[in-house]
């Protein structure tokens, strides 16, 4: 397993959201420096930062989705707020919504 830190408004791989501007995608990045594949175990938006786990092999992705769905798996998210927040805790329970306003389907992991 390889993890690698994403920075915000990094590309994972080349697609459609690409610009001329874009010079530099995770996928390569990584390849380039280690020097062999890898693959994409779990994704994260261009505008997200955070912590990607790739791998050598298709076999290890399967097993790394088993484990990050399984009930041991803990994703934690944090937002960032200008100002001071009314609340303390502050659950999000509605759907997420695409550039073109439809609906994301969300998978529930219980």
């Amino acid at each position: 397993l390889v993890v690698v830190s994403k920075p915000p408004n990094m590309l994972v791989h080349r697609s459609r959201e690409a610009t001329r501007q874009d010079r530099f995608f995770v996928l390569n990045c990584v390849r380039d420096q280690l020097g062999k594949k890898v693959f994409i175990a779990n994704r994260l938006d261009r505008a997200a930062s955070g912590l990607m786990v790739l791998t050598f092999s298709g076999e290890t992705v399967s097993k790394v989705h088993e484990s990050l769905q399984s009930e041991e798996s803990m994703k934690e998210y944090l937002a960032l707020v200008r100002g001071e927040p009314t609340w303390s805790t502050l659950q999000c329970d509605t759907a997420l919504r695409d550039k073109d306003k439809a609906y994301r389907s969300v998978r529930n992991a219980s």
